[in-house]
């Protein structure tokens, strides 16, 4: 109908007639004929002007102006670089690397990174023309935790809720004494990811694993086998990118992925759904949430404290922990225990502004806190208890009630209410703000 009119429009105007629009051509304007014809087969919408009449025609190439005006009040990477990446404010998720629609993003030393020669590294000519997707998954740039409670659990956190919303906290521990030796404390994530697999609600999971330079060279990890998710049992210290693997998970056609991760990866998870980010978001079949207050820097912790400083080559190192204390456990029996004052300087800056310590916006949150071999588990949503409860029926997992050591519990929630209490930009720490848990 739009073509109909502009060729009655035009051919008035050819003829030098008086049918005319709104905003149109001045009357008797004689035109070219092959500038109309040219400006004919331009697609064209009809805007309805005032009081009903017919407004003005309008061509894409109008939209597409406007569009741009409009988009330079979006956030895009400009905004995520400037706020987020350049202020070391920025935790290192990589969800706006793996969103980047056009790929342009890369991942370097535990940041993203524009590499886009027109652009440039710190801004975006898509992100100019209305592009917000890396913004959109940033968790740090706009956490929207308000929109993803009401998602997850029909209401927000309440203030005094340091450790987020639960259903039921236990105590729990694999019943498999070879998922127990390869895992960390009760072996709980890595025995309900082999559950999941085996019994088809997954068919991968986004994981930390080692690389090809050794066990303590982790990477971000598709595990798509039983044998892929014991490798990457246990504990890293040091900060890995796991959202990383799902793209991997997309070229590869898996749909239903578990997303393990700390509580700055989980929340991702979440934005991926609250932002309809629907080509990531909608496989991700559950979300496993890692209890965490620091991760520590490989070169200053791993080569530096433990490889250079006390002289232990990272091969001789089966396994690290943590209680209260650094612990190593290596290959000849020894045991050699780092002060945690002594390793705190090692850890990195990004992570001292998030103050999720429990990781509140997965399905299920574990770490092995105050435990020797059992895994606190914090369940959060109706899936998790699902899969937990089917998992402890199916004799996979064994529990027991966690008033039988409340010390954990407690120290679950006194470390939550000490994190909260962190600033989220570096401007509040100048400024000497009194923060108060929220």
């Amino acid at each position: 109908m739009c073509s109909i009119r502009k060729l009655l429009s035009d051919l008035g105007n050819l003829l030098g007639t008086t049918y005319l629009w709104h905003g149109g051509p001045a009357r008797g304007q004689a035109a070219n004929f092959s500038a109309w014809w040219a400006d004919f087969r331009t697609p064209c919408y009809n805007v309805e002007g005032r009081h009903g009449r017919p407004g003005r025609l309008r061509s894409l190439q109008d939209f597409e102006e406007e569009r741009t005006l409009s988009a330079a009040a979006k956030r895009h990477w400009r905004h995520l670089y400037e706020e987020i990446v350049a202020t070391n404010v920025c935790s290192g998720c990589a969800g706006c690397v793996v969103v980047c629609p056009r790929d342009i993003l890369d991942y370097v030393d535990g940041k993203p990174v524009q590499t886009h020669e027109e652009s440039g590294p710190y801004d975006c000519i898509f992100g100019q023309k209305g592009c917000t997707v890396c913004a959109d998954a940033c968790p740090r740039l706009d956490p929207e935790s308000a929109a993803i409670e009401q998602m997850l659990f029909g209401r927000e956190r309440l203030p005094e809720e340091y450790a987020g919303i639960w259903r039921r906290i236990v105590l729990a521990r694999s019943t498999q004494d070879r998922v127990r030796s390869a895992a960390q404390d009760g072996g709980v994530v890595t025995q309900l990811l082999l559950w999941g697999l085996r019994k088809g609600l997954i068919d991968g999971a986004l994981v930390a694993g080692p690389s090809g330079r050794g066990k303590w060279y982790p990477e971000p990890l598709l595990a798509r086998t039983e044998e892929d998710i014991l490798r990457a049992g246990g504990s890293w210290y040091t900060y890995v990118a796991n959202p990383l693997a799902i793209k991997q998970a997309v070229k590869e056609g898996l749909e239903r992925l578990a997303f393990v991760g700390t509580g700055c990866q989980t929340i991702l998870s979440r934005k991926l759904f609250v932002r309809n980010l629907k080509r990531y978001s909608k496989r991700i079949a559950i979300t496993i949430g890692l209890l965490c207050s620091e991760t520590f820097d490989f070169d200053a912790f791993m080569e530096g404290k433990i490889r250079q400083e006390l002289g232990i080559g990272l091969e001789r190192i089966k396994k690290i922990n943590i209680k209260g204390r650094v612990i190593l456990y290596l290959d000849n029996g020894d045991v050699r225990e780092i002060p945690l004052k002594e390793a705190r300087p090692t850890a990195r800056e990004q992570c001292h502004y998030c103050q999720d310590f429990a990781a509140e916006h997965a399905d299920i949150s574990l770490g092995g806190i105050g435990l020797d071999g059992w895994t606190l588990t914090v369940i959060r949503t109706p899936l998790g208890q699902q899969w937990f409860d089917e998992a402890v029926a199916e004799g996979v997992l064994e529990t027991r009630p966690a008033e039988d050591d409340p010390k954990s519990v407690e120290l679950l929630m006194k470390l939550a209410k000490k994190q909260r209490a962190r600033p989220t930009r570096p401007e509040q720490e100048r400024e000497g703000a009194a923060l108060i848990p929220h």
